[in-house]
């Protein structure tokens, strides 16, 4: 178990990407934004080597999102996560890829197999649990999760 305040920097890729600071000491998501991209090959990895030093975090969670979306977004899901790990190597970050049934699972999100619809409504609702700031996107709200995910699963 970490002894110190670590802080873990959840990532919700793609076109719009989600980002959610979980500090472990307070147990909270202190910061969120949401990042808009004209394309999927916007230069993503300045916009996250600038958030790896403005926020300091101790580990980098990135979803690993299943690709079944269609060809385009599978492009920007995969150009965005490469930006923030390589980012995150590049800083010398700890970093974890999770899949969106490992964190939906811990928050019961897909028990008795959701509409989207009612999948959203659960995460907006275990996000506002969470989080110190409200939540402005589905983006941030799933970054959210993602972190304080990670941060379980690390401190372990």
């Amino acid at each position: 178990m970490k002894t110190k305040s670590w802080k873990v920097l959840g990532v919700d890729p793609g076109k719009n990407v989600g980002l959610a600071l979980y500090d472990g000491a307070k147990e909270r998501v202190v910061k969120l934004c949401t990042l808009q991209h004209e394309s999927a090959d916007s230069p993503q990895i300045h916009n996250a080597m600038d958030y790896l030093e403005k926020w300091q975090p101790d580990l980098v969670a990135i979803e690993g999102q299943f690709l079944k979306l269609n060809v385009h977004a599978m492009v920007s899901v995969v150009v965005s996560r490469c930006a923030w790990s390589n980012a995150a190597e590049l800083y010398g970050k700890e970093f974890m890829i999770t899949l969106p049934r490992q964190w939906q699972s811990l928050y019961g999100i897909n028990k008795n197999k959701p509409t989207k619809k009612e999948r959203l409504d659960r995460i907006r609702k275990e996000a506002q649990k969470i989080c110190a700031v409200k939540p402005q996107t589905e983006h941030e709200e799933c970054a959210a999760l993602i972190a304080k995910y990670a941060s379980l699963m690390w401190v372990l």
